[in-house]
């Protein structure tokens, strides 16, 4: 789900993507990313224990890992950064409408 989120924030992705299902896949990301002489990766964990942990582990295997949870630290995970946005847009669009209308009023 969470890339899905991240192909509606940004759109159509251009880089080459391995989609982890959970970070229980990691040790097998990891093997076919070396396989792979692929040497950096974008790394879009859960902002929890679990998501830390994948990414020391990624650190740790000597790959350049970029923490991208950092665009969503107040939020459990991507997906959940994703619906908040979207709560905000129909908020922000309903007081524009509201402002609207009471101009008309007036």
């Amino acid at each position: 789900m969470d890339f899905l989120s991240h192909l509606t924030i940004k759109g159509q992705e251009t880089a080459p993507s391995l989609v982890l299902s959970s970070v229980s896949n990691l040790p097998r990301a990891v093997a076919y990313i070396h396989e792979n002489a692929i040497d950096s990766v974008r790394a879009f964990f859960d902002n929890d224990e679990a998501g830390r942990q994948a990414l020391r582990k990624l650190w740790a295997s000597g790959m350049e890992a970029k923490d991208m949870s950092r665009l969503y630290p107040r939020h459990k995970d991507l997906n959940e950064y994703l619906v908040a946005l979207c709560h905000e847009q129909k908020e922000l669009t309903a007081r524009v409408k509201n402002m609207n209308v009471k101009r008309k009023i007036r």
